[in-house]
């Protein structure tokens, strides 16, 4: 399990290509629960004041950061969640489960300052 861990410096370091204003872990690895068979759960933020406005457009910001990762993705399994600043912001608001338990129990692990 420790090599996972490990993995988020390497993964880090290649999201450091890309504009990004933030970063969380969530999931297993969050809240301690991970096994060995647990992936890496991750919210990426871009740092692009726009959202898309049709899949295409969603398609290739996510894999903008896909790209990015796919040698690491090759190593160790991670689950990306990719979102531009108004779609994060946008889902923070809606407040369900999910964003719920990313409030409480996510790990900002980079956050662009103001």
């Amino acid at each position: 399990m420790t090599n996972k861990i490990e993995y988020l410096d390497r993964i880090m370091d290649k999201l450091g290509e890309l504009n990004i204003y933030k970063v969380i872990l969530f999931g297993s690895y969050a809240n301690g629960s991970a096994d060995e068979e647990s992936d890496i759960d991750l919210i990426v933020v871009l740092d692009e004041d726009y959202a898309p406005k049709n899949y295409d457009d969603w398609l290739e910001i996510k894999m903008k950061v896909r790209r990015v990762l796919r040698e690491i993705n090759n190593d160790v399994a991670l689950d990306l969640l990719v979102y531009t600043k108004p779609q994060y912001e946008m889902m923070r608001k809606e407040m369900n489960s999910f964003q719920k338990e990313i409030h409480e129990t996510g790990k900002i692990l980079y956050e662009k300052a103001s």
